[in-house]
């Protein structure tokens, strides 16, 4: 055999053990616990199940465990049946505003049946026109808008989330899913 033929088989021998290297990897997931919750851990995100469901998250229940989330709200959160989720149409950070909004109203009425209207606060768009003005006990509203620093306070049926950057917005995310499971 020449050095060619044996350097093809060397190289031949890599890729195959690297293929069945990547195959095992994702054939083991490793498991965090987390107030008595299990927490699946995959490549770039964590995972927990809810009755069939599988709800992903961008942290660990851990890392976005002191994101202020008044605790009043995760309550109305967890007993009310259907909610506002609000924002500017021109915030700068309306994309991934938009992508919260889709998220926790896909999880929460997915697992729970809690039905929750995007919104906006102008009546530009066919969504409609909601402000902190029209929270109530029985229909609440989430604020979500961009400020100098990450803030979130619940007055008058109406939380009030404030975020300085996209990091803070899937910082909230997970904050509001976590506390919505009871994880957190």
């Amino acid at each position: 055999m020449n050095k060619q033929a044996i350097m093809a088989w060397v190289v031949a021998l890599i890729f195959i053990s690297s293929a069945f290297g990547m195959v095992a990897s994702n054939m083991t997931s490793s498991k965090i616990r987390y107030n008595d919750h299990v927490i699946n851990v995959g490549e770039d995100r964590y995972f927990y199940e809810v009755d069939d469901v599988e709800v992903s998250f961008y942290s660990s229940p851990g890392s976005v465990e002191n994101v202020v989330l008044p605790e009043d709200f995760v309550g109305v959160l967890r007993n009310t049946k259907m909610i506002y989720m609000t924002a500017e149409l021109n915030d700068t950070l309306i994309e991934p505003i938009s992508v919260l909004i889709f998220d926790v109203s896909k999880y929460v009425f997915d697992t729970d049946s809690v039905y929750v209207q995007p919104a906006f606060t102008t009546n530009e768009t066919e969504l409609p026109k909601i402000t902190c003005e029209d929270a109530s006990s029985s229909v609440p509203v989430v604020y979500l808008k961009k400020g100098l620093t990450r803030s979130a306070s619940f007055v008058d049926n109406c939380l009030n989330i404030t975020v300085a950057s996209a990091y803070d917005v899937a910082s909230y995310r997970d904050r509001l899913l976590y506390g919505f499971y009871g994880v957190i």
